[in-house]
């Protein structure tokens, strides 16, 4: 069986042992990023079986079913959230199946919304989706709800993830999702 690294966001140092956030895959541990603090309290070894379990549990959940396909994007294309949040109508090409990657979404401490270069130059990317991937993005632009007045932030629009109030998803919205995800799952599972 093949091991998979996840990267957890550093933004949840806060959170329990037994929960975890899963933002991008890496194959090789040589691959792990060199960081000042401790890996242990950093990285999650998960096994595929454990991946599928956990999409199993967020797919049946009548909750938090709605957050299936933005997970299950996230697990499978290794896209930081703030490019998920990010990714407009126009970044998805289905015919090539794949996905631009050149900006990200970030909301600033004023609440005010701004796009800004991806973190690295290499960031800029096209990203290839599986066909699991293609299908959950055309369910969420089908089940995306047209705002009052579409958002328009530097430029871009057609936000794919808007928040009850028409606006962008930013990274803190998932992040508040995978904790009540990971908490309902810990405390069924009692892992």
């Amino acid at each position: 069986m093949r091991n998979v690294y996840l990267i957890i966001d550093g933004n949840l140092s806060s959170t329990s042992e037994n929960t975890t956030m899963f933002i991008r895959r890496i194959q090789k541990k040589s691959e792990l990023p060199k960081a000042k603090f401790r890996l242990s309290s950093f990285c999650v070894l998960i096994t595929r079986a454990q991946e599928r379990a956990f999409l199993k549990f967020i797919q049946e959940d009548n909750c938090y079913r709605k957050y299936y396909d933005g997970i299950f994007i996230l697990f499978n294309t290794g896209l930081r959230i703030s490019e998920l949040c990010g990714l407009t109508i126009s970044d998805i090409d289905f015919e090539k199946k794949r996905i631009r990657v050149n900006h990200q979404l970030q909301r600033k401490r004023d609440m005010e919304y701004v796009i800004e270069d991806t973190k690295t130059k290499s960031g800029e990317r096209y990203v290839p989706m599986s066909q699991q991937v293609v299908e959950c993005f055309r369910r969420v632009i089908a089940s995306r709800k047209p705002p009052k007045k579409e958002p328009i932030i530097d430029g871009y629009t057609g936000f794919l993830f808007l928040d009850k109030n028409g606006m962008p998803m930013v990274a803190l919205h998932w992040e508040h999702y995978f904790k009540r995800i990971l908490n309902k799952y810990n405390s069924i599972y009692k892992v």
